[in-house]
């Protein structure tokens, strides 16, 4: 056997990469949520920093990255993405229901965590939802832009490996 042409293949460290990508996402998703609050629907732009986070967060704490990576990335990139997205509509559920009870139109108070509970209903399927709808499919596209990418480097590292 040729020493030359063997290859370290380090073991993938599956449970801290898991770990590792859903931190990373998390920032990201925070970042959305926090950019809504700021400037409002630019914030899907941070949908790079998620897809993109779960991606490297994966990879590093894992030492490597595979197929089972890049699904999982995919899968926790995903799922941020839409998490970020609800509380954001939630936020202003809850903002406009504050102004509604000042105006006189609502009388019950309402909580945020409420607010989670009937952002479906009160928002998401009303008239003005079309913008949160497009805010989700393009953080969507984002993701799936990224998630092509890390399919494409793991197909690529797993074929350089055989």
């Amino acid at each position: 056997m040729d020493i030359k042409n063997e290859q370290k293949i380090e073991k993938e460290r599956v449970v801290l990469g898991i770990f590792g990508c859903v931190i990373t996402a998390l920032i990201g998703g925070a970042i959305w949520y926090g950019l809504y609050q700021l400037v409002g629907f630019l914030a899907v732009i941070s949908a790079v920093v998620i897809a993109g986070g779960a991606k490297r967060g994966y990879a590093i704490l894992a030492k490597t990255f595979s197929l089972k990576g890049a699904v999982i990335s995919t899968i926790v990139a995903t799922l941020t993405v839409i998490l970020a997205w609800y509380l954001c509509a939630s936020h202003d559920l809850f903002v406009v229901w504050q102004q509604w009870i000042e105006q006189g139109i609502e009388t019950q108070p309402i909580t945020f965590g409420k607010a989670i509970i009937l952002c479906f209903e009160k928002v998401l399927l009303s008239n003005a939802a079309l913008l949160y709808w497009g805010d989700l499919a393009v953080g969507l596209i984002i993701v799936g832009l990224f998630s092509y990418d890390a399919f494409c480097k793991a197909t690529k590292n797993k074929s350089a490996i055989k």
